[in-house]
C-alpha cells in the first residue's frame, strides 16, 4: 500500500485499532519531526493530565490529574516517588519558588516545601483551570483553555508550542512562525512544560504523560 506524502496519523493507530499495520499507508507514529523525538512515556495517571510542572533547582517532575492525583517523579529514573490524593480533581498546578499552588474544584490548595507549611483558599466558583502569580498576587481562572508554551530547542532557538482541540500540539519558530513539526495524541493535549537539556513534555486525555527531546541536527522545512 503506497504511503500517504502529508503526515496524517492513522486514526486507528492512535486507539490502538488499525488492522493494516506496517501496511497502513497513514502514519504509524506518536509525532512528526526530524527535530524531536519520544524519549520516555511516564504511566500512572488514569484520566486527562492537566499540568506539568518542572520546579527550578529541583529534579523532580510534577503532574497532575483529572483522577484527582497529583504525582511527583524522579527525573534521573522516571520513577515515580510520591502521590498525593485530593477529593476533587485537579484543574491546574503552579510553583512560584518554594510555593506549589494547587487548583481544585472551588478552592486552592498551596503548600510550601521550604517551611512544609500547607493552607487552603477559597473564592474560586468552580475548577481552576489556570494560575497565574504576578508581583506576589496571585490569579485564578475557572475557564479552561488548551495549553501554550514557549520553549528552546538544543540550538538555542525559541520555539512556540500549542495544543489544540484536533488532538494536536504544533510546533512553530519564534519569531518567523517557521513549521517545526506537530504531535498527535489520541485525546486533546491539555499540559505542556519546558524543561533542561532540550526535553519538554505533554499530557493528554487519555493520561499519557510523554517526554520528547530536541534533536542537535535541524531538518528540513515542514510544509504539509
Amino acid at each position: 500500500m503506497e504511503r500517504c506524502p502529508c503526515p496524517c496519523p492513522c486514526k486507528y493507530f492512535l486507539v490502538e485499532k488499525c488492522k493494516y499495520g506496517d501496511r497502513c499507508r497513514y502514519l504509524h507514529a506518536w509525532s512528526w519531526s526530524t527535530d524531536f523525538s519520544l524519549l520516555t512515556p511516564l504511566h500512572g495517571h488514569h484520566k486527562a493530565i492537566t499540568a506539568i510542572l518542572l520546579p527550578s533547582a529541583s529534579d523532580e517532575l510534577i503532574s497532575s490529574s483529572e483522577d484527582g492525583t497529583l504525582k511527583f517523579w524522579n527525573c534521573h529514573t522516571g520513577e515515580c516517588i510520591s502521590t498525593r490524593n485530593f477529593d476533587s480533581e485537579i484543574g491546574c498546578i503552579m510553583s512560584d519558588g518554594p510555593w506549589l499552588f494547587v487548583g481544585l474544584r472551588n478552592s486552592i490548595k498551596v503548600y510550601n516545601f521550604e517551611n512544609n507549611t500547607q493552607f487552603t483558599l477559597l473564592g474560586p466558583a468552580g475548577l481552576v483551570y489556570a494560575l497565574a502569580a504576578h508581583h506576589d498576587m496571585l490569579f485564578a481562572g475557572t475557564q479552561g483553555v488548551l495549553a501554550l508554551q514557549g520553549t528552546i530547542d538544543a540550538t538555542g532557538q525559541s520555539v512556540l508550542c500549542y495544543s489544540v482541540n484536533d488532538h494536536t500540539v504544533r510546533l512553530y519558530n519564534l519569531p518567523s512562525f517557521e513549521r517545526r513539526g506537530r504531535i498527535f495524541a489520541k485525546k486533546e493535549v491539555r499540559a505542556l512544560q519546558t524543561g533542561p537539556s532540550a526535553l519538554f513534555f505533554t499530557g493528554d486525555g487519555t493520561g499519557d504523560l510523554k517526554v520528547w527531546k530536541w534533536s542537535t541536527d535541524k531538518g528540513c522545512n515542514m510544509q504539509c
